[in-house]
């Protein structure tokens, strides 16, 4: 229940947050209301209500996204069916009814894995990952990039990007927590192939006589001995069969002109080994890693994740809103360009924003302007304007001086690109009015941003110009 609700959290958040505008999320939907209750829980409220009004709108995209992000326990289960059915599949004890130990597809089992937990422990004493965990963390991040590609590419720009966004987050959020869970199904698949193997063994064994024999280039009878003496001690213990002699070792070779013995003990000797060697530690080391998934899934917090944007949220219900107040300056702004100017202030501080104009300050007034106190303040000067010192500089410094909350100097370059943008060496004409205002805003020590046709360009070079009370 708790990771549903961080879930939806994050993907109204990355919609909210991708879509400035209101494209998708409406704007005037995303203040915290009366029925969303109280703290934290308003905020969860609102994220459901929210959540599935996108769910209403865009159906197929939100579906997507969420399918995206989901586990998928099908996959586990096919993976170790799959497994299973690769190791009953396999011919274990060979089509001549004579059985080589030496070449039987489980001592392989045995030594692939024994090379698994030796790495496996090498990683976990130097705290790092071992390499089947990188190529399962390239795995699980390939999907994830697999799955936001096709978002962004099957769903309009504002919503596909979002969407995208909310995978990334997630994906990143929870890679851990999923890699274990891949651990866990490899582990399992190792231990159905392992169990798939020793089925088909027994499954020929049942059908049909099977001789055990040997041959080797590097080994002799005493040193097969002494490797399924080792091999097979614990197997022998738990069952009482005992380890072939010396002498059966030595009349089983093949050179020896005898077509072996009976392969009945040597075949419930690996099967045991196998086991106890494979199945069980693979088993013990999947509920380990399912174990983790688990812990780590549980671990995540909402307001770990989301902290300063659940902050937000409750600051607007806390004052009313959180006010953005626009001071312009030597210009009457239309309903266009307040909607423009609406559009770019809730794009960079986000669409619960209460945007308020402030009547324009007109020239000759800049030293005795006097800016009320709000939580963001931009100062919008008209780019079309010929900079002055004395009016334009002095009313900046004041500007910066009284800033309270957040602050911006915006210069809105539209009516200029209006007046001008059909004429000859345009682009000339701006570059000579923003070498303008560089002097005179320059030595007022202010930044500023142009505000022009692409407003997403405009807000990104916005942060980086943002004035704060101590400046």
């Amino acid at each position: 229940m708790e990771l549903d609700r961080t879930k939806q959290l994050l993907l109204v958040r990355a919609v909210e947050e991708t879509d400035r505008g209101g494209e998708v999320i409406a704007l005037d939907s995303r203040g915290l209301s009366e029925s969303d209750g109280i703290g934290d829980e308003a905020v969860l409220a609102r994220s459901v209500r929210l959540g599935e009004n996108l769910l209403e709108s865009h159906p197929r995209e939100v579906h997507a996204a969420i399918a995206a992000t989901a586990p998928a326990p099908w996959i586990k289960v096919a993976v170790v069916l799959l497994a299973f059915a690769i190791g009953v599949a396999t011919k274990q004890l060979g089509p001549e009814r004579r059985i080589n130990v030496l070449a039987i597809p489980l001592l392989a089992i045995l030594g692939w894995n024994l090379a698994v937990y030796v790495v496996s422990i090498a990683a976990s004493l130097l705290r790092k990952d071992s390499g089947t965990a990188g190529v399962v963390g390239m795995s699980v991040k390939s999907l994830a990039a697999r799955a936001m590609r096709r978002l962004e590419s099957g769903t309009a720009t504002t919503l596909g990007t979002g969407l995208s966004r909310f995978v990334r987050e997630w994906h990143t959020l929870t890679f851990r927590a999923r890699l274990a869970g891949v651990r866990c199904s490899f582990h399992l698949a190792a231990a159905a192939l392992s169990a798939g193997v020793i089925v088909g063994m027994y499954w020929n064994g049942f059908a049909f006589q099977y001789l055990a024999a040997w041959e080797s280039t590097f080994l002799s009878p005493d040193g097969v001995h002494g490797l399924f003496s080792a091999l097979f001690a614990p197997a022998s213990a738990l069952s009482g069969i005992a380890i072939p002699p010396l002498e059966e070792i030595r009349s089983m070779e093949l050179k020896s002109g005898d077509e072996g013995v009976p392969a009945a003990n040597w075949i419930h000797l690996f099967a045991i080994t196998v086991c106890l060697l494979v199945v069980l530690p693979r088993l013990a080391l999947a509920a380990r890693a399912g174990l983790q998934a688990r812990r780590l899934i549980a671990q995540i917090d909402y307001r770990e994740v989301a902290g300063d944007y659940i902050e937000r949220l409750l600051k607007t219900r806390e004052g009313g809103n959180l006010v953005a107040r626009l001071i312009p300056h030597r210009m009457e702004l239309g309903s266009k360009e307040r909607d423009r100017l609406r559009a770019f202030v809730h794009g960079l501080w986000g669409g619960q924003l209460w945007v308020e104009f402030a009547d324009p300050i007109g020239y000759g007034e800049e030293e005795e302007a006097v800016f009320e106190k709000a939580d963001y303040q931009v100062l919008v000067l008209n780019y079309s304007a010929t900079p002055e010192d004395e009016s334009q500089g002095r009313l900046v410094r004041a500007f910066r001086d009284q800033l309270v909350g957040a602050g911006l100097v915006l210069l809105e370059a539209t009516p200029f690109r209006e007046r001008f943008g059909g004429l000859g060496e345009f682009e000339r004409r701006m570059a000579e009015r923003r070498e303008a205002w560089d002097g005179i805003l320059g030595n007022a020590g202010v930044r500023f941003v142009v505000l022009d046709d692409d407003l997403e360009e405009s807000r990104g070079l916005a942060e980086d110009a943002l004035l704060t009370p101590a400046e």
